[in-house]
C-alpha cells in the first residue's frame, strides 16, 4: 500500500511541478503584453459605442498623412491587435492610459464608475493630463454637452425644489421651474450611458478575460507536452520501477507543496486583495463587509465569496469583482516574481532525482536526433517519434492532465501528504494485533 502510494505523491509532485511552470508562463505573457490592460480598453470600447453609435466609426485625422498616416496604423494594431479601431477604441485607450489611472509603463487594469467619469471630463477639458487626439476630443466633448432626463429621483427632486422655490418668488414662477428641471434634472448622454451600461459591459468583459486566459494555459500546455514529447506513461513508469527516482521526488514532495502554496496562495491573498478594494471604496456601506470578510486563500476563494456576497445583498457588484480580480492578480504575478529563484531550486532537485521528463528514445530510437545530424533529420526524427501509438496516446494524456491545472495537483498532493499519516497509522496497529496473537 505504501509503494502505490509513493508512487502517486510521485506523479503528482511531477505534475505539480510542470503546471507551475504552465502558470508562470501564462502570467509572464499576461504581464508582457499587458492583456488584462487591453481587455480593459476593449471592454470600454464596447461602452462607449453603445452610448453613442457615432463612436464606432473610424477615425479620420485629416493631419496624418502619407508616412504618419502607415506609422499611425502600424501603432494602433500592435497596441490593439485584432482590434476594429474606431473613436470609441481611441477615447477607451486615453481613459486606460490616463496618468490618474494607469500603472507603471502600463494601462489600468481596472476603473470604477466615478473614476471613468473624472477621467472623461479631464480629457474633455484644455489642461488635460491624458492624451487624446483633437478630433475625438471633440466628438467626447459633445456628448457630454447633451444633456438627457436624470433618473426618477433626480427629476423627482428637482421638481420638489421648484416647487418651494417657485412659492417663494411667484413673480418668475416659470422661468424658475424651468432653469432648476433643467439644471438638476438632468443629466449628460455619457454619465447616463455609462450608469446604463457599465456594470453589464464590465462584468462581460471579465467573463471574457477568464476564459481567455484558460484557453492561454490549455495552449501553453499542449505547446510543451507536444514540443517536448512529454509522455506521462513514461514518467508513471521510471517512478514505479526506479526506487532513486522515486525517494527523489519524495525529498522534494515537501519543497513542491510549499512552493506551490507560495506561488498559488500567498498567505490570505484574496482577504489582502479585499481590503485592498475596501480602501478604495471607504465612506461606502460596502467597503465594511468586504473588511469584515472571512480568511480566504486563493482568489477563486475570492470571487466564490463575493459572488455569494452580491447574492445575499441583492445587489450588481461587478465592478467591485473587476477590481478584486485585478488585485488578485498582482498579488499573483508579484508572488510568481518573488518565488522565481525558488522553482529554479526545485527544477534541480527535480534533475537531482534522475527522472527523465523529455524521453531521449523512443522504441529505440533518438527523439530529437544526434548533434551531427542536419535541422531536417531532427526534425524528420521528432516527428516519427509519434508513429509509437503508445506514446502518442502517453502524450495526449499528459495534455489532458496538465490542463487541469496547478490548483488541481496542488490540493492533490495536499491530500495525499495528509493522507500517509493515517495509512502508517493504521498499518502499524495491524502490525502490533498480529504480532500480539
Amino acid at each position: 500500500m505504501f509503494e502505490q502510494l509513493d508512487i502517486a505523491i510521485g506523479f503528482v509532485v511531477v505534475m505539480l511541478l510542470l503546471s507551475l511552470l504552465v502558470t508562470a508562463t501564462v502570467q509572464a505573457i499576461s504581464a508582457l503584453l499587458d492583456l488584462r490592460g487591453r481587455n480593459l480598453v476593449r471592454a470600454l470600447a464596447d461602452l462607449f459605442g453603445q452610448i453613442d453609435s457615432g463612436l464606432r466609426s473610424a477615425p479620420s485625422d485629416a493631419s496624418t498623412k502619407g508616412v504618419n498616416n502607415w506609422v499611425q496604423r502600424i501603432k494602433d494594431w500592435w497596441n490593439h491587435p485584432f482590434t476594429k479601431i474606431t473613436l470609441a477604441t481611441k477615447v477607451a485607450d486615453a481613459v486606460a492610459s490616463h496618468p490618474i489611472l494607469a500603472h507603471t509603463f502600463t494601462r489600468a487594469k481596472a476603473v470604477r464608475k466615478d473614476e471613468l467619469l473624472d477621467v472623461l471630463r479631464d480629457l474633455c477639458s484644455d489642461a488635460t493630463f491624458g492624451k487624446l487626439e483633437p478630433t475625438v476630443q471633440a466628438k467626447l466633448r459633445e456628448i457630454l454637452a447633451s444633456q438627457v432626463p436624470g433618473r426618477t429621483e433626480t427629476s423627482d427632486t428637482a421638481q420638489a425644489i421648484a416647487s418651494t422655490l417657485t412659492r417663494v418668488f411667484p413673480l418668475i414662477k416659470d422661468d424658475l421651474n424651468k432653469v432648476v428641471v433643467d439644471t438638476m434634472g438632468k443629466i449628460s448622454r455619457m454619465e447616463a450611458g455609462v450608469e446604463k451600461w457599465f456594470d453589464t459591459v464590465m462584468d462581460r468583459s471579465s467573463d471574457i478575460f477568464a476564459r481567455w486566459t484558460r484557453i492561454t494555459t490549455i495552449v501553453i500546455s499542449v505547446l510543451l507536452v507536444l514540443v517536448l514529447q512529454i509522455d506521462s506513461g513514461l514518467i508513471l513508469h521510471q517512478i514505479s520501477t526506479s526506487a532513486e527516482v522515486k525517494a527523489g521526488l519524495m525529498k522534494i514532495s515537501d519543497a513542491a507543496l510549499a512552493q506551490a502554496d507560495e506561488t498559488l496562495k500567498a498567505g490570505d491573498r484574496a482577504t489582502d486583495s479585499l481590503k485592498a478594494v475596501a480602501r478604495r471604496h471607504q465612506g461606502d456601506a460596502i467597503a465594511g463587509d468586504l473588511d469584515g470578510a472571512p480568511p480566504l486563500v486563493t482568489c477563486a476563494d475570492g470571487r466564490k465569496w463575493l459572488e455569494d456576497y452580491g447574492k445575499r445583498i441583492n445587489t450588481d457588484i461587478g465592478q467591485v469583482q473587476a477590481e478584486f480580480a485585478d488585485a488578485c492578480h498582482q498579488r499573483t504575478v508579484a508572488a510568481l516574481v518573488k518565488s522565481e529563484d525558488q522553482i529554479g531550486t526545485i527544477k534541480k532537485q527535480l534533475a537531482d532525482s534522475e527522472l527523465k521528463i523529455v524521453p531521449d528514445r523512443i522504441g529505440g530510437r533518438l527523439v530529437f536526433g544526434d548533434k551531427n545530424d542536419s535541422i531536417l533529420s531532427r526534425i524528420k526524427s521528432w516527428a516519427e517519434a509519434y508513429r509509437s501509438k503508445r506514446h502518442l496516446l502517453g502524450t495526449l494524456a499528459m495534455v489532458i492532465l496538465l490542463s487541469l491545472g496547478a490548483p488541481f495537483w496542488y490540493n492533490a498532493l495536499s491530500q495525499l501528504a495528509n493522507l500517509k499519516p493515517g495509512i502508517s497509522t493504521k498499518v502499524d496497529k495491524e502490525s502490533s494485533a498480529t504480532q500480539e496473537r
